[in-house]
């Protein structure tokens, strides 16, 4: 750890729910030395586990706008620098003495990763960036400020140093977008997972019923695939339950279908939702849609995140949706550990999980080969190795150029 750089974090809030890539960040960096770490971004909530590390709070005075239908206004105007930004100084006096090395920021937040290119090119300094969005897609503005915030961009990206995207068709995409070369370093699981023994899915937990599991967002189109799959979960007995922060009651095309779907919310911590899970259902489900196409961009670059969890609790896997989606494409390489649907048709839907509900056999393989496969595709311990290896490589790089 001591060939590590003091590393300036200007990023949104980390952990940040509705930010999947900062919990991404936080796993990371859950184990940096706290003397060597400063975290600069928005205040952190009340319940959130944060770094042992300091913490400073920058937020611009249009933060009550950006979480509303104002958002992409702000962002528009942020974009041709209408919007005033941080200055230079009131970085330095938030930092009180730590002399940074390297600095760090997720692309996903505009106003975070604007301000950390500003600042490393001034210091001129060593930036790192973690991509785990598309960021035209993940944050919008107006069409008049498509081809600005395209350029801005583009200039933010080829400045850093490193560019470490969430899947290998992130990094192709982003080199042809922004002219620069990226490396790949997938989402890091949590640490503390542990499977639930493997025959333990030879029985369902109810007698003639499949019980499936869906953990996160219903954005994105993944609670839409879910609603168009309720007919057949119907047809052949088969029982959902959702852990989501989705509120029972509000305007949701699931909301009125209480008789198959189950609503179970987040536990109090992430481990507890995983145990319930566990616990609770037979099978998992990473559900994409192919309405309108609307989330191919989308689908095509972002890795899911809960792919690495679900791999990791020892359940058999099921895929389903357009085979150009990162996470259906991994499914069709690893297909001892996923049983993968790619036709947009209820009839395939249905012969799928009739296999799964009536092969226990096929149950106990997909789940035994979930663990051992996604523990070579992700262990937790390699993937953060991975991350502090391009730290040290920055750190290196930046000692060799100043001796010069």
């Amino acid at each position: 750890m001591d060939q590590l750089p003091n590393l300036l974090v200007l990023s949104q809030t980390i952990p940040q729910s509705i930010y999947a890539g900062s919990i991404v960040l936080y796993r990371l960096l859950k184990d940096y030395p706290k003397e060597k770490l400063l975290v600069c971004g928005s205040l952190p909530s009340s319940n959130a586990e944060i770094l042992e590390c300091r913490y400073e709070v920058l937020e611009s005075p249009f933060k009550r706008f950006e979480r509303t239908r104002f958002s992409i206004l702000i962002r528009s105007l942020r974009t041709f620098k209408i919007i005033p930004s941080f200055k230079n100084s009131t970085i330095e006096s938030t930092l009180g003495g730590f002399k940074p090395d390297v600095i760090l920021s997720v692309m996903q937040v505009q106003k975070y990763y604007f301000l950390a290119y500003r600042y490393a090119k001034y210091k001129n300094l060593p930036l790192i960036l973690l991509v785990h969005d598309i960021p035209e897609v993940f944050e919008r503005v107006y069409r008049w400020a498509d081809k600005l915030q395209l350029a801005r961009n583009a200039e933010v990206y080829q400045y850093a140093y490193k560019r470490l995207c969430i899947s290998p068709e992130m990094r192709d995409k982003l080199s042809k977008k922004y002219g620069a070369e990226g490396d790949v370093l997938y989402p890091n699981r949590s640490d503390n997972l542990t499977p639930r023994p493997a025959h333990e899915s030879i029985h369902l937990k109810q007698p003639g019923t499949l019980i499936i599991g869906y953990a996160g967002s219903l954005a994105y189109g993944y609670g839409i695939q879910l609603h168009r799959m309720i007919a057949s979960f119907s047809e052949i007995g088969i029982k959902l339950r959702i852990y989501s922060d989705y509120v029972k009651g509000t305007h949701h095309p699931l909301s009125d279908l209480s008789d198959t779907v189950t609503y179970c919310g987040y536990a109090a911590s992430p481990s507890e939702t995983w145990s319930r899970v566990k616990q609770e259902c037979d099978i998992v489900i990473l559900p994409y849609c192919w309405i309108n196409n609307k989330y191919q961009n989308l689908y095509k670059t972002h890795f899911p995140s809960k792919l690495p969890e679900y791999l990791a609790l020892g359940m058999p896997l099921f895929i389903v949706g357009p085979d150009y989606a990162t996470g259906v494409k991994w499914g069709l390489r690893n297909p001892e550990a996923a049983f993968v649907v790619t036709e947009n048709n209820p009839a395939a839907w249905i012969r799928a999980l009739t296999q799964l509900k009536e092969s226990a056999s096929l149950r106990q393989s997909l789940s035994q080969n979930a663990v051992s496969i996604g523990t070579r595709n992700f262990d937790p311990a390699t993937i953060q190795n991975q991350f502090l290896h391009h730290l040290r490589q920055t750190l290196k790089n930046k000692e060799s150029t100043h001796a010069e």
